[in-house]
């Protein structure tokens, strides 16, 4: 309330109150309720969208530990298997020589 020029207003004449209503208007104090409206539909709107981006966020973090755990599982029996077939190539070539 500080930044209104209550001297340049005057006392609460009814040119008073027109220049703080069209000022407040004009520092967005106060808007139309038509904006106002729009806006809250606005802000439903991508809150909506947060949370369906949340949900969806969700899912996919429980797939991934799933997934992370069976690649684990079939990475250290793949593993065992690679270093055995790596092992019996070595020795099969060390005895070719």
């Amino acid at each position: 309330m500080e930044l209104i020029p209550w001297g340049a207003i005057g006392a609460l004449t009814p040119s008073g109150i027109v220049t703080a209503f069209v000022l407040m208007l004009m520092w967005g104090k106060i808007v139309p309720k038509s904006q106002l409206e729009r806006e809250q539909q606005l802000a439903d709107k991508w809150e909506a969208a947060a949370v369906k981006e949340r949900e969806a966020n969700a899912a996919k973090d429980h797939i991934i530990e799933k997934l992370t755990a069976t690649n684990g599982l079939l990475s250290a029996g793949v593993g065992e298997t690679v270093a055995k077939v790596m092992t019996e190539l070595q020795k099969k070539a060390s005895d070719d020589e």
